[in-house]
Order: structure tokens, then C-alpha cells, then sequence
């Protein structure tokens, strides 16, 4: 798998060639491990685009709850 920079990531999203599955996979190998861990967690399926934006919203908030507490 080819991964892609954080700016071709954006690009793409901005763009519409991407949604959040996409950019999901093509992000790094980590990510990828993350979400399948968060898909099966869940009991949803990592093929569903809306799992990809359930998961996404997910790194957001504790991303916020990170830059509330100091700690991003």
C-alpha cells in the first residue's frame, strides 16, 4: 500500500476524490490499524464509508478533549 502526505490527503478531500474511507487508507498503516481495532470494537463494518466518518468524528473529539486538558 502507498501512503500519502498529510497535504495530498487534504488536497483530495477538499477535492472530492477522497472521503473519509479513502483518506483513512492512504494515510499510514497505523491509522489503518486503528480504525479496523475501532470497527471491530463497534461491531461495524470497515467498508461502510459511514463508519469511516463515525471513526473520524471519534479522533476529533478526543483530539479536542487533548487540546482542552493541555495535552495536544
Amino acid at each position: 500500500m502507498r501512503y500519502e502526505s498529510e497535504n495530498i490527503l487534504v488536497q483530495k478531500m477538499q477535492e472530492g476524490t477522497y472521503k473519509w474511507k479513502d483518506y483513512i487508507r492512504h494515510h499510514s498503516r497505523e491509522l489503518n490499524d486503528e480504525y479496523e481495532r475501532y470497527c471491530h470494537f463497534h461491531g461495524i463494518s470497515p467498508e461502510e464509508e459511514e463508519s469511516a466518518e463515525r471513526f473520524m468524528d471519534m479522533r476529533e473529539q478526543q483530539f479536542e478533549e487533548a487540546l482542552k486538558h493541555g495535552d495536544a
